[in-house]
């Protein structure tokens, strides 16, 4: 019985733990109006309830936790309920090394000119009678 508290003291403060980071979770993607935020907060709320489940329902509810957390970690969800990066009107808000505020414009005359440059290069090239031919193999091992 003593080990039996030991443990579900641990449980109780894993279950805070992991109700704090979905907490944050949500709390992020809502302060950065994520595109996502709808299923991230989804996603979050399932975690806590699971979280729950696993604490309060007895072995059925460890068997039904332990399920649910192992395929999540495994990536049986995939990308569902993981922050975008994206705010709703489109503009990144977030990557991990560098922040990115503006947009890149695709020039199609500035392409047209390397083209009609790299062209031209191509036509001021002087052409020799150079061939290359079949090497002959001058000396064998046996």
């Amino acid at each position: 019985m003593k080990r039996a508290s030991k443990f579900k003291a641990v449980g109780k403060k894993m279950l805070w733990v992991s109700a704090a980071i979905s907490f944050y979770e949500v709390t992020d993607v809502l302060v950065n109006d994520d595109s996502n935020k709808w299923n991230v907060t989804t996603k979050a709320s399932i975690d806590i309830t699971i979280g729950l489940i696993g604490f309060y329902g007895g072995p059925i509810g460890w068997l039904v936790s332990g399920t649910y957390f192992i395929l999540d970690i495994s990536g049986a969800f995939g990308d569902w309920g993981k922050p975008s990066g994206i705010r709703s009107d489109g503009v990144p808000y977030n990557f991990n090394q560098f922040e990115y505020d503006h947009e890149i414009e695709f020039n199609i005359e500035f392409v047209q000119e390397i083209q009609e440059k790299k062209l031209l290069e191509m036509r001021n090239v002087k052409k020799d009678k150079t061939s290359v031919i079949k090497p002959r193999i001058l000396l064998r091992k046996n």
